[in-house]
C-alpha cells in the first residue's frame, strides 16, 4: 500500500468516526431532553390540598306588633307564634372557614341573602311560585389571612311577603292543598386568588336557609339547610398544565431521538465500506473464536508449503477439528489481509484470507461522493 493510500484511508476512517461521535452525541442529548422532560412531567403532575374547618349557624327571631297580650316586643327561637302579630322576621346568618396552610392566603368573597316566596303542592311537593326578592345585594370582598367570616342579620317585613303569596293563592284559588313559606337565604362562594390557587378556583359554596310558614294562623321557623360543621380539604393547586407542557416536550423529542437514532445508524451502514468492514470481521473471528487462534508474527515458514483455499472460517473450524492442529493467524504490515491458516502434514496449508482489495475503488472520488 502506497503512502498516499494510506494517508486516504486513516482521513477516511477519522471524518468516518468524527462524524458517527458527533451524530451520537446530537442524539445522547436528545435522549437526555426526552428522559429529563419525561421525568418532570412525572414529577409535576401533581395536586395539593389544604386542610380547613368550615361551620356555620343561623338564628332567627320575631319583632312582634303592639298588643294587649305580650309584654315583650321580641321573641326569639324555639317560640310558636301567631302571624298576625308578627311584625318582622329577624334573620341571623354566620359562616366562617378557617384554613390550616402554612402561609397565609389571600381570598375573594361573595355573598347575598334573598327572600324567596314558595307556593308548593301540598301532595308532591312541586313548586308552584317561586319568586326571588333580593334582601341583600351580593357583595365582594376580598380576605387575607387564613380565613373567611361571614356575619350578616337582615329584618324580613312578614306582612309583605305573606300578601304576595295570599294574593296568588287567592287569584287562582288555592286556599287548600298547597303550602306556603318564606324562605330566607344567605348564599356565600369563596375564591382563592392566591397564586397557590388555579385562575378563579372556587373553595366553598354555601347556602343556609330559614324557611318561615305563610297563609297561616300560627307558625313555627325552621331552619331547612344543613349548615357545615366539619374538617375537609380544598384543593389548593395543580400543576397538571406544567406537567402537560412537559409531557409534550418529552414525545417530541422522544419522536426526534428515534429520528436521529434511525439515522445514525443509517450513516454507520452506508459509510461502511469493504475496508472498514474488514476490520470488523477480523474483530468478530477473534472475539468469537479466541481460544482457537494463536497469533504469529510471520507466515515465511509456510512458504513452502502447497495451499488449499478455504472459502469459510467455519470449515476451518472443521479441518481444525479433523486434525487436531491449532488455527494460526497473521495479519500484514499494512492491515489488509490477515490469513487464517492449519498446517497440515505432507506440506499442506489450509488457509483463509480476509483481504481489501482495489483502495482506489474504495477511497476514490467516485467513492467519496457516493458515501
Amino acid at each position: 500500500m502506497s503512502e498516499e493510500e494510506k494517508r486516504i484511508r486513516l482521513n477516511y476512517r477519522v471524518v468516518r468516526k468524527k462524524k458517527i461521535a458527533l451524530q451520537a452525541y446530537i442524539l445522547l442529548c436528545a435522549l437526555v431532553i426526552t428522559v429529563i422532560s419525561a421525568l418532570l412531567a412525572v414529577l409535576f403532575d401533581k395536586t395539593y390540598y389544604i386542610d380547613c374547618e368550615e361551620t356555620s349557624s343561623a338564628d332567627y327571631g320575631v319583632h312582634l306588633k303592639e298588643n294587649d297580650y305580650y309584654d315583650e316586643t321580641y321573641l326569639g327561637k324555639n317560640y310558636a307564634y301567631i302571624a298576625s302579630l308578627i311584625d318582622q322576621v329577624e334573620a341571623k346568618f354566620s359562616y366562617e372557614m378557617l384554613t390550616y396552610a402554612p402561609e397565609l392566603i389571600d381570598f375573594e368573597y361573595t355573598y347575598r341573602i334573598d327572600a324567596i316566596v314558595e307556593v308548593k303542592n301540598g301532595s308532591n311537593g312541586k313548586v308552584l311560585f317561586d319568586p326571588v326578592y333580593n334582601v341583600v345585594p351580593e357583595q365582594t370582598h376580598d380576605g387575607s389571612g387564613s380565613g373567611v367570616r361571614v356575619t350578616q342579620t337582615v329584618l324580613i317585613d312578614y306582612d309583605k311577603y305573606n300578601e304576595i303569596a295570599t294574593k296568588f293563592i287567592k287569584k287562582y284559588k288555592l286556599e287548600s292543598g298547597v303550602k306556603v313559606a318564606l324562605v330566607i337565604k344567605m348564599s356565600v362562594c369563596v375564591k382563592g386568588t392566591s397564586d397557590q390557587f388555579d385562575k378563579n378556583q372556587t373553595l366553598n359554596s354555601h347556602v343556609a336557609s330559614i324557611s318561615v310558614p305563610l297563609n297561616a294562623n300560627t307558625l313555627e321557623v325552621s331552619i331547612t339547610s344543613q349548615v357545615p360543621d366539619a374538617q375537609h380539604q380544598i384543593l389548593s393547586y395543580t400543576t397538571e398544565n406544567v406537567a402537560e407542557v412537559f409531557r409534550i416536550i418529552s414525545v417530541v423529542f422522544a419522536i426526534i431521538t428515534l429520528t436521529l437514532g434511525a439515522t445514525v445508524l443509517c450513516f454507520i451502514y452506508i459509510s461502511r465500506n469493504i475496508d472498514v468492514t474488514y476490520e470488523i470481521q477480523v474483530s468478530r473471528l477473534l472475539r468469537n473464536y479466541k481460544s482457537f487462534i494463536q497469533r504469529i508474527s510471520s507466515s515465511d515458514a509456510f512458504a513452502e508449503y502447497k495451499r488449499l483455499e478455504v472459502k469459510t472460517f467455519e470449515e476451518m473450524l472443521e479441518i481444525r477439528d479433523i486434525i487436531e492442529a491449532p488455527i494460526l493467524m497473521h495479519e500484514n504490515s499494512d492491515n489488509t489481509c490477515t490469513a487464517f491458516m492449519i498446517p497440515a502434514d505432507s506440506n499442506i496449508l489450509y488457509i483463509f484470507e480476509i483481504k481489501v482489495e482495489d483502495y482506489d475503488e474504495i477511497y476514490g472520488e467516485r467513492a467519496n461522493n457516493e458515501v
